[in-house]
């Protein structure tokens, strides 16, 4: 079940006593409704923990930020009993998974995915791909494959093409690695869906993934034409001199080379 939820929300800032700033001096407050938009930053600081995750690798665990930050979410910032502590709990499980503490991490991960228990949100996908990453490097590959694909439903709903985007490319990968037979099935209507909603990265990632899931399989000329597509849709743009450009240059030198 897909959750609505609104783009902002009403949060009180100011004082509603301003009566000792007014007599011994201080900045008067009046308090006021202000609208912010909390999921937004809830999700930036999801991001923010897995990316530093990511980046400090096996030093995260050692770092005292890493231990502040799993013993402030521990203490469930939000309102007990609500739909939105779900929020708190990707955080949580996201800080614990790059504190070396997985098993906790995955229960807390999987507690957050739906709001209320019942509706998919905002951060599912992003909770979903965590997930899958702890899954994959723990060797569990039919967990993880099953973790990538539910992904990226949930980040198409909520218009998360970057999420959708490492979903995917993870995915194809764990495809790869597990020996699957032929090609990942959801590949070619995605590659589809993300041309006709114009999601360049993603079509990119998504083409070049397919040329060398093919290259595997021994069909060079699927390979070349998936490569042929993929340049065609890079042309000029910034991204050709980034991963994306990297990843699709790598692909095209196996072909050629597979060639000969």
């Amino acid at each position: 079940k897909i959750g609505r939820f609104n783009d902002k929300y009403q949060v009180l800032q100011g004082r509603l006593d301003n009566a000792q700033a007014a007599t011994q001096g201080g900045v008067v407050a009046p308090p006021s409704l202000r609208p912010v938009n909390v999921i937004e930053i809830c999700r930036c600081l999801a991001v923010a923990i897995r990316r530093r995750g990511e980046i400090m690798g096996p030093t995260c665990e050692h770092d005292p930020l890493t231990t502040q930050l799993v013993n402030d979410l521990s203490r469930r910032p939000a309102t007990p009993n609500h739909w939105s502590q779900c929020f708190v709990e990707i955080q949580l499980g996201l800080a614990l998974n790059s504190a070396g503490k997985s098993v906790q991490a995955i229960s807390e991960l999987q507690r957050g995915l739906l709001a209320g228990g019942v509706y998919d949100h905002p951060l599912t996908g992003l909770a979903l791909l965590e997930l899958g990453r702890i899954a994959f490097d723990a060797g569990k590959y039919d967990v993880a494959l099953t973790s990538f694909i539910e992904a990226t439903y949930s980040a198409a709903w909520y218009d998360r093409a970057d999420v959708m985007e490492e979903a995917f490319r993870h995915a194809q990968l764990t495809h790869l690695i597990s020996g699957q037979p032929g090609i990942l099935a959801p590949v070619a209507p995605a590659i589809a869906w993300a041309k006709q909603k114009r999601l360049r990265t993603l079509q990119l990632t998504l083409l070049t993934g397919l040329a060398e899931n093919l290259l595997a399989t021994g069909d060079l000329q699927g390979a070349a034409n998936a490569i042929g597509l993929a340049k065609g849709g890079i042309g000029r743009a910034d991204c050709a001199n980034g991963t994306i450009g990297c990843r699709l240059n790598l692909q095209s030198a196996r072909i050629q080379l597979a060639q000969g």
